[in-house]
């Protein structure tokens, strides 16, 4: 029996990793699936599902804080926040683009004066690109908080979640 590709279900083509379109634009709900999964494969179950300004997850790998953003163009955004509230320097985004060529990496500041790492993965990326792209950033940016944090003060996020927490719990009595 031969099956025209328009009676094929679209949760078919999704585990086939082909980014799925509506109307002609991204289907955000089979990306998310896509991109939750992705990141379970690779960090496992320790991935926060936000809500919050759109779907995201959030994981620790090492000592760094990843974020992985769903775009509405289907595009996906992994951001790791690398050095908070780094020491106040004119010279730090000149010094953080340097970097960033040496390492071919977005090493920036955000809009909070943090240090982060981000990278795109294009719209209708197959799985084992994004799952090789989700690795390789929590990797390379457990290796690069340090550093940077030595070189340009602040915090990192693992320090950052512990202090909070500690708060949180408030004085031990």
């Amino acid at each position: 029996m031969r099956v025209h590709a328009a009676a094929i279900p679209r949760s078919r083509s999704r585990a086939r990793g082909r980014a799925e379109t509506r109307g002609g634009r991204p289907d955000l709900d089979a990306l998310v699936v896509r991109l939750r999964n992705a990141a379970r494969r690779c960090i496992g179950d320790d991935v926060c599902e936000l809500s919050a300004g759109g779907p995201r997850f959030l994981w620790l790998h090492g000592s760094t804080m990843v974020e992985a953003v769903a775009g509405d163009d289907g595009s996906v955004l992994l951001r790791a926040f690398l050095v908070l509230a780094p020491a106040p320097s004119d010279r730090l985004a000149e010094r953080l683009a340097a970097y960033a060529e040496r390492i071919d990496e977005g090493l920036r500041l955000d809009g909070d004066g943090d240090i982060v790492l981000e990278r795109r993965v294009a719209a209708g990326a197959d799985a084992s690109r994004l799952d090789a792209a989700i690795r390789e950033i929590s990797h390379r940016a457990d290796l690069l908080d340090d550093l940077l944090c030595v070189r340009f003060g602040g915090i990192r996020s693992v320090d950052r979640l512990r202090r909070d927490i500690l708060l949180a719990l408030g004085p031990d009595n």
